[in-house]
């Protein structure tokens, strides 16, 4: 699994991610309120990517943060 992999934690983006990710899912077992900072983690792990990663890790997951990218963008829409 990519967030268990000890380069991430090393780098400040990758443990901003990861402390995101941890908050987010502690979080649940108060409010659902924090669920918005899903959106904050993958953009960091985002920048971790763009740093260190590899070619395919990051196509990979630019495939995989489309779907969310999409639907937040649609749900800013349909709000305003």
């Amino acid at each position: 699994m990519t967030f268990i992999n000890k380069k991430v934690l090393q780098n400040l983006y990758g443990f901003i991610a990861i402390g995101l990710i941890f908050i987010f899912m502690f979080g649940l077992i108060f409010d659902n309120f924090y669920l918005r900072f899903i959106g904050n983690s993958l953009v960091f792990y985002l920048l971790y990517l763009l740093q260190n990663g590899e070619k395919e890790t990051i196509k990979i997951f630019t495939i995989a943060f489309l779907p969310f990218f999409l639907i937040t963008w649609f749900y800013t829409l349909t709000n305003v």
